[in-house]
């Protein structure tokens, strides 16, 4: 097995970035939620307050009259007469009704229309003649207790359910390890695709490249710095007479355009649309890698000829749009998935003048001075986001 080493992952980083914004994004949305509902809150408890002594008013009014008609039986009996007339006049006038409804149909069929309505004049008929037997026999004391014992009741619930509760939503404390884990649960977002297609691609060609042999050397993410500008690179393989960096990519769509243009232009279809984004030619994006280092190592007296190649890890990816008209392809190939043993092969062909030792020491200090607290061990892609590619990777 190769000896691999872990450089300071950016990828990651970003991601753990995109992970913390949205996790302060979901942490302010939730007080705003609480602050909002504590002013809805606190402003039907003020308007409760306010309305409280007109409300009290009413209830002590209806007992006030409640105990007056208790004590003067002579207005209960005036009122008793009044309801048993009104009830007597509406049964009358409802039986009337009944009646003459009858008398015009006659042994006619009667239309549904006219049959429900004949039913309700009946049910009203019956609460007429019930209401009218109850003022007829029960005593005018019990009847007006009845009646505003009703009232009270119904306007003690009217008061009760205009009272405003403090849900115990409202006390709610925010909970942040939850809430992070929730936010890695949900859905990515279009750049969190990318991110994780970019460590997904990484692990996966590094479970490939792991199966060299123990006498090379794999390094990943590593900064190389020349001439005042950074280079991370994906992946660089030190065998015992090479050096070869591997840029890595996870597309999973057709690619199209020459190995030479500077712009190639990745196509997806989805359903019935054709999307079509344009991406910096892996082959010239390792190119300057491989400057770069070679630069470097140059300057530093360490001698070493650097290869380079482009891995693309997603066996998705169509490569038979692509044309090679300036031969790019000679200085720098292109394998797939499926051609580990030629990609094993190209990574392990000596190259005269290559000291690996001396280079595998450079790239070590290099590490030691980059590395930080953060190092991703491998297979550190979220389980919950494998499979999910966004339609232009890493």
């Amino acid at each position: 097995m190769a000896i691999i080493h872990h450089g300071k992952n950016t990828l990651q980083e970003k991601l753990d970035d995109l992970y913390e914004k949205r996790f302060e994004e979901d942490r302010a949305s939730f007080f705003r939620q609480i602050e909002y509902k504590k002013e809805r809150y606190e402003t039907a408890r003020d308007a409760y307050r306010r309305s409280l002594p007109g409300k009290l008013f009413f209830l002590i009014l209806i007992i006030a009259v409640i105990i007056l008609l208790a004590v003067r039986p002579e207005i209960i009996r005036t009122l008793q007469e009044a309801a048993h007339n009104l009830f007597s006049g509406l049964e009358n006038s409802l039986a009337e009704a009944l009646r003459n409804d009858m008398a015009n149909t006659g042994s006619e069929s009667v239309g549904i229309g006219q049959a429900l309505l004949n039913i309700l004049i009946g049910f009203l008929s019956l609460i007429a003649s019930i209401l009218l037997w109850f003022f007829r026999v029960s005593s005018g004391v019990l009847v007006v207790v009845i009646c505003f014992g009703i009232l009270l009741f119904i306007a003690y619930c009217i008061i009760k359910s205009l009272a405003p509760v403090r849900k115990p939503v409202l006390d709610r404390t925010f909970n942040e390890e939850a809430a992070r884990e929730q936010g890695r649960t949900d859905p990515p977002s279009d750049e969190m695709k990318i991110l994780i297609s970019g460590l997904e691609g990484e692990q996966t060609a590094l479970d490939m490249l792991s199966e060299l042999g123990d006498n090379c050397h794999i390094y990943t993410n590593l900064m190389i710095t020349y001439d005042g500008r950074d280079s991370e690179t994906d992946i660089i393989v030190v065998a015992p007479h090479t050096v070869t960096i591997v840029e890595v990519k996870n597309y999973k769509d057709s690619l199209i355009g020459d190995w030479s243009d500077e712009e190639l232009v990745l196509e997806a279809e989805r359903g019935h649309t054709t999307h079509r984004n344009e991406v910096y030619n892996p082959v010239k994006q390792v190119a300057t890698h491989a400057y770069r280092l070679s630069n470097t190592l140059r300057e530093h007296g360490v001698p070493a000829q650097v290869n380079r190649c482009v891995l693309f890890v997603n066996v998705s990816v169509s490569l038979y749009d692509m044309t090679d008209e300036k031969n790019a392809l000679q200085q720098c190939p292109v394998f797939e998935k499926y051609q580990s043993s030629s990609l094993h092969e190209y990574l392990q062909t000596p190259q005269k003048g290559t000291n690996g030792s001396s280079v595998v020491k450079h790239l070590n200090k290099l590490i030691d001075e980059q590395v930080s607290s953060f190092q991703r061990p491998a297979g550190s892609v979220p389980a919950a986001f494998c499979g999910q590619e966004p339609t232009i990777g890493k």
